[in-house]
C-alpha cells in the first residue's frame, strides 16, 4: 500500500491513520484512486487498499442530488478497518459496484443483490484502470 499524499503531508502527524480507528473509503474521480478519509480529514490516496468489516454507505440525498444534476459528488462510502496489506482474497472474491444512477445502494456485480457489510473488501484497479472492489459474500 502506498500513499499517494504529498510528502509534506505525510510527515505531518495530523495525517497518520490510527488503524484502531475506522476510516470511510471513496473513490476519488479526480485523482483517480481511493480516497481515505478519518476524523474528517483526507488522510490517504491509494491505488490499492483493503478493509476489515466493512460496512457499504450510500447517502441518500447524495445520491439524488447526483440524480436530480447529473453531477458526481462524494456520497457512498465503504466504512471499515484499514488493513497494512492487499491480501490475495481478491482474486477470489466478489465483485461488488455501485452506479448512482442504476442503484441505491452497493450492490453484487453478478447478482444485483444489495450489499451491507462484510467481513473484508479489497479495493483496486485493473490493468486498463477500472476500478474494482471485491468481498467475501
Amino acid at each position: 500500500m502506498i500513499n499517494l499524499l504529498p510528502a509534506e503531508k505525510r510527515k505531518d502527524p495530523r495525517y497518520l491513520i490510527n488503524h484502531l480507528k475506522p476510516v470511510k473509503v471513496y473513490r476519488n474521480l479526480h485523482k483517480n484512486c481511493y480516497s481515505v478519509q478519518q476524523d474528517g480529514l483526507v488522510k490517504g490516496h491509494f491505488k490499492e487498499l483493503a478493509i476489515k468489516n466493512p460496512k457499504f454507505l450510500v447517502r441518500s440525498i447524495g445520491r439524488e442530488l447526483v440524480r436530480k444534476t447529473q453531477r458526481k459528488n462524494v456520497h457512498a462510502f465503504v466504512i471499515g478497518y484499514l488493513e497494512n496489506f492487499v491480501g490475495l482474497r481478491a482474486v477470489s472474491g466478489n465483485r461488488v459496484t455501485y452506479d448512482p444512477y442504476k442503484n441505491d445502494s452497493f450492490i453484487y456485480r453478478d447478482t444485483g443483490n444489495p450489499v451491507k457489510k462484510s467481513k473484508y473488501a479489497d479495493f483496486f484497479f485493473s490493468t486498463k484502470g477500472k476500478a474494482i472492489i471485491k468481498v467475501e459474500r
